[in-house]
């Protein structure tokens, strides 16, 4: 009887000890596949290489929104439009033969508001390109109200006395053929104000006539060749048409 006991007794021990052996086997296996934790050095690496994507995938961006710009895919709805493109302004004054001061048509209580013809100039930076006084061949380039102030100071200049005569010539071809007549703006595409907060424009006669693409046929302006836009290839060839004719700036 008590070696039955016994004998139980030491069955219940092994079967207990192989319990308790695959109990520990398993915990084991379970602890084996548990994700370790990256230590402090992975962690920084990981941080650097994320924060580097980031930064790559930014400059890529504004990378693209500025050529985006520069090209003109973007039409800014702005106040400026709201208020001036395609509205009917009437002149105020001639700045200079490239900027007049102009206000709502309809509204003389209006503040004015200066615009620029958009794709001319009158004097190209350039010396000895055509059009720069001196150059050859080339008889004057245009003045301005500012030279003309300081008229006593060039009396001596030949070429200065000719340039102001021209410049205030295209004034008074500008103010008679805007004079009493309202023009229709139209705003850059890309951008509605120049570097001085002037406004981009291209003015709209009532009969349909464009005022930049007339001064330029009449020889009157200079085509801006610096600035990048949609009417730059035919602004080209009306600026080489008057010269061909020898038509205002480029008279012999």
């Amino acid at each position: 009887m008590e070696g039955d006991v016994t004998g139980r007794s030491h069955s219940n021990k092994r079967a207990g000890s192989r319990s308790d052996g695959r109990g520990t086997g398993r915990r084991r296996r379970r602890g084996q596949g548990k994700p370790t934790l990256p230590t402090p050095h992975e962690w920084e690496r990981r941080r650097r290489r994320r924060n580097g994507l980031i930064a790559a995938v930014t400059i890529l961006a504004i990378a693209l929104l500025a050529v985006a710009d520069h090209r003109g895919w973007f039409l800014y709805e702005g106040d400026d439009r709201r208020r001036f493109d395609g509205r009917w302004m009437v002149l105020v004054d001639v700045l200079d033969p490239v900027t007049l001061r102009m206000k709502p048509a309809g509204r003389p209580d209006a503040e004015p508001v200066e615009v620029v013809l958009w794709g001319l100039r009158n004097t190209p930076d350039t010396p000895g390109h055509p059009g720069t006084p001196g150059a050859p061949g080339t008889p004057t380039a245009l003045g301005t109200r500012e030279h003309d102030a300081g008229k006593g100071a060039d009396e001596a200049n030949p070429g200065m006395e000719a340039t102001r005569m021209h410049g205030k010539a295209v004034t008074e071809q500008i103010e008679s053929m805007l004079e009493q007549k309202p023009v229709r703006v139209e705003l850059a595409p890309h951008r509605t104000r120049d570097a001085e907060g002037r406004l981009l424009s291209r003015l709209h006669l009532p009969d349909g006539t464009v005022v930049n693409e007339l001064l330029l046929r009449e020889g009157y302006l200079l085509a801006d060749e610096a600035e990048a836009h949609g009417f730059a290839e035919r602004y080209r060839l009306l600026q080489r048409q008057a010269r061909q004719d020898g038509r205002g700036r480029w008279g012999r």
